[in-house]
């Protein structure tokens, strides 16, 4: 038992794994900071060419955590039939609002098998409330739907 802990641990220690991982956290560092720099007219061209990231912040108020990561777009399944498929991969965003709204955001940024940068573009999108999740086709179909969902401000008399 002690054999086989002592080889996995080799292999996940291992130069060439630890180089995979660090060459992994420096593509996701720099898609993250590309999306993060995009004008958001590139995304949807009724909008400013605000860059992303002001973009989200000025929506989801200055007291907002932001959060990003790079994944597959939720697309990969893990089943054989994932291999020959073409997997898109994203820059997701994720704004967690002061009043328990979130807002999520993917971008299309990659795809799986040429590893070859593309032109960035809207992928999904969801604004969850507290009593619904409503789903976004495109960016500018956010802040109709932070009005809608705003909660009302307790009136004193």
């Amino acid at each position: 038992m002690m054999l086989i802990f002592t080889i996995v641990l080799a292999i996940f220690l291992s130069p060439s794994g630890a180089q995979q991982n660090t060459d992994t956290q420096k593509r996701d560092a720099a898609l993250i900071a590309r999306v993060q720099k995009l004008p958001v007219s590139q995304l949807d061209s009724t909008l400013p060419s605000l860059d992303f990231e002001s973009w989200l912040k000025s929506h989801a108020g200055e007291r907002a955590t932001l959060e990003w990561e790079v994944n597959d777009c939720g697309e990969e399944t893990g089943s054989p039939a994932d291999r020959g498929r073409e997997i898109p991969l994203c820059v997701e965003a994720d704004a967690h609002m002061k009043d328990g709204r979130s807002i999520t955001f993917m971008i299309a940024v990659e795809h799986s098998k040429s590893n070859a940068d593309t032109r960035p573009v809207f992928f999904f999108g969801q604004l969850v409330a507290q009593h619904e999740t409503i789903s976004l086709r495109r960016l500018s179909e956010l802040l109709p739907a932070l009005v809608r969902t705003q909660p009302s401000a307790i009136i004193h008399r």
